[in-house]
């Protein structure tokens, strides 16, 4: 259901994207945030799952 969810979002904000440049920029925008944050999170998740492991 998930992966179903997704390619239907990923469809969706291609459509909208492809019509309009400001949801473009915006949608580019966020999705260079995220990239970044996902990194973030990557590293602090691990650090945080390591100090609970002991």
């Amino acid at each position: 259901m998930i992966k179903a969810l997704k390619t239907e979002t990923d469809k969706v904000l291609a459509e909208a994207t492809a019509k309009d440049p400001l949801t473009r920029k915006v949608h580019d925008s966020y999705m260079a945030f995220k990239a970044k944050y996902d990194r973030w999170s990557e590293v602090s998740e691990e650090a945080y799952h390591i100090k609970v492991r002991g």
